[in-house]
């Protein structure tokens, strides 16, 4: 999935979906800018550290995220807990799988939000660590930790589906190694494709129903195909 990164001067109507790591410095017009955002339908991700200070570096008084936000996350941020380097704290999910939670470790109350993960371990066992409030029309989740490894992935299919975001080739799975840039002419509403093999190993990758017709010219490419090791294909992209 392509994405773009922006500044907090940038127009947020643009994206369905926008991912805010460590937002720490949050003045007033940009509080509300993100409140407007997610009020509209907007889908917005906050991690640790969002909202502590203002543009001055003042403190946010009222509870962290400061300047509003605490009600658009439905969460309060009472103290945060650092993890020594190569250390972790469990951290539980609603359906029982477990992840390590690593660097800092929030102190998070929920009010009004749903709880998709919880801490596991330590004198804050049984708080929140993960959560999803609805505002307005639109999402706002919070990730209170550093989560290792892959453990994120089931959250952002729920924030994907939430935003209404798909993948180019659906539920088709693409090996670590490749990537893929997705774009879209606005006028004429063709789309291109853009795929990179960054492996010294061949990969595969499956293109379900998408055909991709390589300029300038090039083999039509269809289904599953072979990428030799660093090969790139760019090209119109043809099918559902």
């Amino acid at each position: 999935i392509a994405t773009d990164i922006i500044s907090p001067g940038h127009d947020f109507s643009d994206y369905k979906l926008i991912v805010a790591p460590q937002l720490y410095i949050v003045p007033p017009a940009l509080a509300e800018k993100i409140q407007e955002y997610i009020r509209r339908g907007g889908v917005f991700v906050g991690t640790y550290y969002l909202g502590y200070v203002d543009d001055c570096g003042v403190c946010l008084p009222g509870g962290w995220p400061g300047n509003g936000l605490r009600d658009v996350f439905g969460i309060w941020n009472e103290e945060y807990d650092l993890v020594p380097p190569g250390e972790g704290k469990r951290i539980r999910f609603k359906d029982g799988t477990e992840a390590s939670a690593t660097l800092i470790c929030e102190i998070i109350h929920a009010e009004g939000a749903e709880v998709l993960a919880e801490y596991a371990e330590d004198f804050y066992a049984g708080n929140p660590v993960i959560t999803h409030n609805r505002f307005g029309d639109g999402h706002a989740f919070y990730v209170a930790t550093e989560p290792a490894g892959d453990s994120l992935r089931s959250l952002y299919d729920q924030v994907l589906d939430n935003a209404g975001i798909k993948a180019p080739f659906g539920e088709a799975q693409k090996p670590d190694a490749v990537s893929i840039r997705y774009r879209e002419n606005p006028e004429t509403r063709e789309r291109f494709i853009f795929i990179a093999n960054w492996s010294p190993e061949p990969s595969q990758l499956d293109l379900g129903g998408q055909t991709v017709v390589p300029f300038p010219d090039g083999p039509t490419r269809s289904g599953r195909i072979v990428l030799q090791p660093f090969e790139s294909i760019a090209g119109r992209l043809d099918g559902r």
